[in-house]
This record gives structure tokens, C-alpha cells and sequence, in this order.
């Protein structure tokens, strides 16, 4: 699925960064970090849930905002403490890429504010 969605978005003129693991995903935050404007990523990663592979990419990137993927119903997320950005699997492209762009918009819109 990562190999799929990370296709759409760069023929879409997204540079896209994979990382097949929370771990990975860190190094490459450490190596991009001034470049990395979203993390795109599902609540359950090899190693490490989301929301905690997110408090260790803030650390290195802080106020990334995030979108999560994820096969859990709105009322579990919500139930586990996550209230963040979030779409259900399997994920529409179009979906994908109206909340990709409209994160991405408002980061930078947030980012002009100060």
C-alpha cells in the first residue's frame, strides 16, 4: 500500500520520503527534516505505534502536522486518544489527496502567520 500510495502522490508533484518503519522514518526526519512539510503514516508501524513514532518526529521536526491511515473505525481512534487528521482504509485517492493538500495548505498558511 505505502509503495502505491507514495506513486499517486509524486505523480501528483509530491516529493515523497518512505520509510518502511517508525525507526526509519526518524532517520530520514533527521536526514530531511527542513524538507518533510507532512507525515503520512498508520497508527500501527513495525516497532513503534504512530502517535508515539509522531512525538519522536517532533522532536526532530516540530508541529509536522500528520495523517493517519488506518483500518480502526473513528470511535476507536478517538477511544485510543487519537484525535488527529485521519482516513480509513482502504483510502480513495481523491480523499488522500484533498487532505494532503489541504494539511499541507494550511501548515503553510500557519507557517506565514508567524
Amino acid at each position: 500500500m505505502r509503495d502505491a500510495l507514495a506513486q499517486m502522490l509524486a505523480l501528483c508533484n509530491y516529493r515523497v520520503i518512505e520509510a518502511d518503519s517508525a525507526a526509519a522514518a526518524i532517520k530520514q526526519a533527521e536526514a530531511h527534516g527542513d524538507n518533510i512539510r507532512l507525515a503520512l503514516m498508520d497508527i500501527i508501524l513495525p516497532g513503534m505505534n504512530g502517535p508515539d513514532a509522531l512525538k519522536e518526529l517532533h522532536a526532530v521536526c516540530p508541529g509536522l502536522p500528520v495523517l493517519y491511515l488506518s483500518g480502526y473505525s473513528d470511535e476507536i481512534l478517538e477511544a485510543k486518544g487519537i484525535n488527529g487528521c485521519h482516513l480509513q482504509k482502504p483510502v480513495h485517492p481523491m480523499h488522500l489527496l484533498q487532505q494532503v493538500r489541504g494539511l499541507l495548505d494550511a501548515a503553510s498558511h500557519d507557517t506565514r502567520k508567524g
